[in-house]
């Protein structure tokens, strides 16, 4: 049975029972409905009252020496008691069941916290991957102008040396052999 239905029997309230429930070291059960209602397993000799309970039975013997049209007051007044007292035991239900909602809320907001912790540490992880591939690409940039200027270099160095054996093939042989000689 839940700690409100124990409360009830027992005609104690709700904190009581769940005190009596964790002296006594019963067995407990989570519950499977969506509130999560925890249910306890009470020995029989346990689902008794723990006192008797006077305002839904004979009177009282303070009620003996009350005239008669007091007593259907304080009957009146005992009922509106009894009314009040399922209304805030439907209300505590009511609570119980808004508090699991409000755990269940912030376990989730906690879910939800770190599994954005998680995107931003990724987040921070892929700027820091893209920063250093446009540091490698800035590089690898930097390399292919040194290449192409070493490759006009070299252009320009092979066109002055084939203008250099044109202009010495347009010379005579007799010429050609007397630069040689001469180390031209």
């Amino acid at each position: 049975m839940t700690y409100t239905e124990l409360a009830r029997i027992r005609t104690i309230n709700k904190e009581s029972a769940i005190r009596l429930a964790r002296r006594e070291r019963w067995r407990k059960m989570p519950g499977n409905d969506t509130g999560g209602t925890v249910r306890v397993f009470v020995p029989e000799d346990w689902l008794k009252p723990a006192r008797e309970d006077t305002s839904q039975g004979n009177p009282t013997p303070i009620r003996e020496g009350i005239p008669e049209d007091l007593r259907q007051l304080t009957v009146g007044w005992e009922q509106a008691i009894a009314i009040s007292r399922i209304r805030a035991e439907a209300a505590e239900a009511r609570a119980e069941k808004a508090e699991t909602r409000a755990d269940l809320a912030d376990a989730d907001r906690r879910t939800a916290e770190a599994r954005a912790d998680g995107l931003q540490e990724r987040l921070a992880n892929l700027e820091a991957d893209l920063r250093a591939k446009d540091t490698e690409l800035a590089e690898q940039q930097g390399v292919a102008k040194q290449a192409d200027v070493a490759r006009q270099e070299a252009q320009d160095a092979a066109e002055a040396l084939r203008r250099a054996h044109e202009a010495r093939r347009g010379k005579g042989r007799l010429r050609r052999a007397w630069d040689g000689w001469r180390g031209r």
